[in-house]
């Protein structure tokens, strides 16, 4: 849903556009349609004035229209039915900054050219959780994408004052629900960030999100050694969601800290592990240990620990197993030496899940080398998982089957390994048709 706003000041209007389109795809472009009907797309908005106050939303005289109603005093649900449609908003004195679709009131991609100021207000003021939530998402993706496109060029890194500005205002708003803090300060994910690279560079990726992650928790260490130290604090377990979600906005403030490099971190991370009496602190305080301190003796010891006292337990072992492979330094050769460890079986789908599809699937920086290391482990699992369960492994085959999307050499790299693979005799039908269909795609 293409989204425009123009203001009226001397009318003191609004006029929000919205326009749809859905394209084509699969038997559709067969048929020779050239574009889909129009859908019935409810879009829940709200402005919010320059200093993030609410607006209270009232349609011009001559938009008293059944497609549009009210649902609080500061948000209204407009019915999109046709391929564009406007609504006029009136009372509007200064131009306004757009809260758009409140609740994700419609699973749509909406196209609207917002500036990194009205992001940082929504994220800051933004009465809506699923909107403010949104903003700072973007927000963050813009500053990452900008931080990899500076790395690619070997340019100077951009500043990053005003995405601190914004994580200091969340972190800092005493009135939201600490779950939705800890969500609205992660970062996107490396997969997440991937969409919208074009071509995708996982390496520069990875060190942009690294670098902004290091950054925000430099700039804002303070703040998170508070919430790390009430998680260090002797406190009875509670699964309560108030408690729960605590507990998950300390394990983002350990995660910032472990990122900035800060001393104290690392001791931090071993004494949460340590005095944990529930197995989310203790995998918290693991993964982060694993991922900034792989080397340190604390997290030898508590990933020894940590199996130990849950070896008997298939499923948790299965989450050990993951939380290794996607840890920030795994490569192939990390895999492959935990392919050799007793609890390890490549007949038991959940664990060649947790180890090889995790690696695979859910850790680009690791899997996605530039010598190709990662498409020549990923050949051999297919293949071995080909001979024991077709299944299982035409699901991991489909790791590559966006490799055209990548830049050179993982694009090359990538249908390398595509291309040996479909030259194996006796393959399935099963992995015979991923990766054919990935090969025909990219033709």
């Amino acid at each position: 849903v293409q989204v425009t706003l123009e203001h009226d000041a001397q009318r003191r209007t609004a006029t929000l556009r919205l326009r749809q389109h859905c394209p084509v795809v699969g038997v559709e472009t067969q048929l020779g349609l050239q574009e889909k009907p129009p859908l019935h797309i409810p879009v829940a908005v709200g402005l919010l004035k320059q200093d993030g106050s609410a607006l209270p939303l009232r349609l011009a005289a001559a938009e008293s229209s059944p497609s549009a109603r009210v649902v609080a005093d500061d948000t209204m649900l407009l019915e999109l039915t046709e391929r564009e449609a406007q609504w006029t908003f009136a009372d509007v004195a200064e131009p306004p900054v757009p809260s758009l679709l409140r609740d994700f009131s419609a699973p749509v991609i909406v196209e609207y050219d917002a500036s990194d100021d009205e992001l940082a207000l929504r994220l800051a003021h933004d009465p809506n959780a699923f909107a403010r939530w949104e903003a700072g998402q973007e927000l963050a993706t813009r500053y990452i994408l900008r931080t990899a496109a500076a790395i690619q060029n070997s340019a100077a890194l951009p500043g990053l004052k005003q995405l601190e500005q914004a994580w200091l205002s969340v972190l800092t708003d005493v009135a939201v629900d600490p779950a939705w803090q800890a969500r609205a300060l992660s970062l996107p994910g490396e997969r997440l960030l991937a969409d919208r690279m074009n071509p995708i560079d996982p390496q520069a990726l990875a060190r942009a999100r690294d670098h902004v992650q290091m950054k925000l928790g430099s700039a804002l260490a303070e703040h998170w050694q508070r919430l790390v130290n009430e998680a260090l604090a002797p406190k009875p377990y509670s699964p309560d969601p108030l408690s729960a979600g605590l507990r998950a906005l300390r394990h983002t403030a350990l995660t910032y800290g472990l990122a900035s490099g800060a001393d104290h971190a690392i001791a931090d991370a071993a004494q949460l592990f340590r005095e944990a009496d529930n197995m989310t602190e203790c995998m918290a305080a693991l993964s982060g240990l694993l991922s900034f301190a792989p080397e340190h003796a604390a997290t030898g010891g508590a990933l020894a620990d940590f199996y130990q006292r849950w070896e008997h337990d298939p499923l948790v072992i299965d989450k050990w197993f993951a939380m290794q492979a996607t840890a920030r330094p795994t490569e192939v050769h990390h895999v492959e030496a935990l392919m050799q460890h007793p609890a390890f079986q490549l007949r038991n789908p959940n664990r060649a899940r947790a180890l090889i599809f995790q690696f695979c699937l859910n850790h680009p920086r690791g899997f996605h080398q530039a010598d190709g290391s990662g498409y020549q482990f990923w050949l051999r699992q297919v293949l071995a998982l080909d001979a024991l369960n077709p299944e299982i492994a035409a699901r991991l085959a489909r790791a590559l089957e966006q490799f055209r999307r990548y830049a050179s050499p993982w694009l090359e790299a990538q249908q390398t390994a595509l291309e040996q693979v479909q030259r194996q005799p006796d393959l399935s039908r099963n992995v015979t048709e991923i990766i054919a269909k990935a090969l025909e795609i990219s033709s």
